[in-house]
């Protein structure tokens, strides 16, 4: 099961019931987004659970509860993954500029100066690219850190399921 898994179900009566595999087992969803998105600044609010607990407890062991911190955890990593990964070029690029280097998108295209040649400001930012460069490879390093626990250590067979290649029938 993937922790961005929804469910949608309707009861006998026709009411719509939906669930999330964030920590929200069970919502009602009384009134049509239709009726919201008719009226001009208004919008849906907050879905309020009706479930008494988040934990369920499954019959057997093979069903393995979602980690609703762990999915927090992974998607925020995985948005200031792409950031960083933005961000580092980016502030490079700009003390490039800053510092009075052009710069070359592979060394072939010329790529519009970010800031204007000035020592102070290349200074400041290349503090800032060093910063960002030093988080990027503490939050890679956590992130293989953290594929290898749930390889290993929780056995949910994280790198087969992310693997391109078929995966092998187990017992």
């Amino acid at each position: 099961m993937s922790k961005k898994s929804w469910g949608v179900g309707i009861s006998e009566d026709g009411q719509l019931f939906g669930s999330t595999a964030n920590g929200c087992p069970s919502v009602w969803l009384g009134i049509a987004n239709r009726y919201y998105e008719s009226v001009r600044g208004w919008s849906p609010g907050p879905l309020e659970s009706i479930a008494a607990w988040n934990r369920y407890y499954p019959v057997t062991d093979k069903v393995r509860q979602v980690d609703w911190h762990g999915g927090f955890t992974a998607a925020a990593g995985h948005a200031l993954l792409y950031a960083l990964g933005l961000g580092v070029p980016v502030a490079g690029w700009a003390y490039s500029n800053a510092a009075g280097f052009p710069v070359a998108w592979l060394g072939v295209v010329p790529l519009p100066d970010l800031l204007p040649a000035d020592k102070s400001l290349a200074a400041l930012v290349k503090a800032w690219h060093a910063v960002l460069a030093w988080s990027l490879a503490v939050l890679a390093a956590g992130h293989v850190g953290a594929a290898l626990w749930h390889q290993w250590v929780q056995r949910d067979r994280l790198l087969e399921r992310m693997s391109p290649w078929p995966r092998t029938p187990r017992p």
